[in-house]
């Protein structure tokens, strides 16, 4: 992978790029915080991974973009929820079909754990979904599904455990789907806490259920605006182009 430095004056820019017929990315404003989002139209072209066809983990961005060479072309990347120190999912994982990792409906500390948690996945039909995770959560058989926490935006709520004054800050990503039926992914560029990330969502983006994929951790590879992060993740989400 050519990974390129992001030029610090395209962080701080306000922009709408096309980066192939069915995705768009954009960087914006929102509450004095600066966003990096990443709009994809065709579902078709998200794909989810976590180890190689050899069973080893796959870790990287770089070594995801090998994984998926036969698949196509990967034009972005992101780390796809919350794993342990193993790199093993904390939650439910699916991919192609077939259950990975179980349905994590345990108590416990962190973000994950506050409820409600939730699932971002792409069903037999080939349609995304950001749902609420509870005993009866009623996903069968979805073809991709990746579970972490908390949920950020419910039927057009923000979580309630949300505050606007809070300080606990830090980078975060996270994703949604529109009103369109678009996925739409986003970064951001600076330490914000999570009430502000979730009117992002709601707000900004018009997702009525968005789902926070992780925090200070959080990278992204953007092709379309030469963003170059990586890092050593557990599951990732991409996007592929033909």
């Amino acid at each position: 992978m050519r990974f390129r430095a992001l030029a610090l004056s395209l962080l701080l820019a306000v922009f709408s790029m096309q980066c192939t017929s069915s995705c768009s990315t954009e960087i914006v404003r929102h509450n004095g915080a600066v966003f990096e989002t990443f709009r994809v139209d065709s579902v078709g072209q998200i794909v989810f991974g976590w180890k190689s066809d050899t069973e080893s983990l796959l870790k990287s961005f770089e070594h995801f973009e090998a994984h998926l060479k036969e698949e196509g072309r990967l034009i972005f990347a992101t780390n796809g929820g919350m794993f342990t120190p193993e790199l093993n999912p904390v939650g439910w994982y699916v991919e192609k079909g077939q259950e990975l990792h179980p349905l994590n409906l345990d108590s416990g500390y962190g973000n994950f754990y506050l409820f409600p948690n939730g699932v971002f996945g792409i069903d037999q039909n080939g349609e995304a979904f950001v749902q609420k995770v509870d005993s009866s959560i009623g996903l069968s058989n979805p073809q991709y599904a990746t579970q972490s926490g908390p949920m950020l935006v419910i039927d057009n709520e923000l979580h309630p455990a949300f505050r606007k004054e809070s300080t606990n800050t830090y980078i975060r990503s996270g994703v949604g789907v529109n009103q369109e039926g678009q996925v739409v992914f986003a970064i951001s560029n600076e330490p914000v806490n999570f009430y502000t990330f979730a009117e992002l969502f709601r707000e900004k983006l018009k997702c009525p259920n968005a789902l926070y994929l992780d925090g200070a951790i959080s990278k992204m590879y953007n092709e379309s605006t030469g963003r170059s992060e990586d890092g050593e993740f557990g599951v990732m989400i991409g996007v592929i182009e033909y």
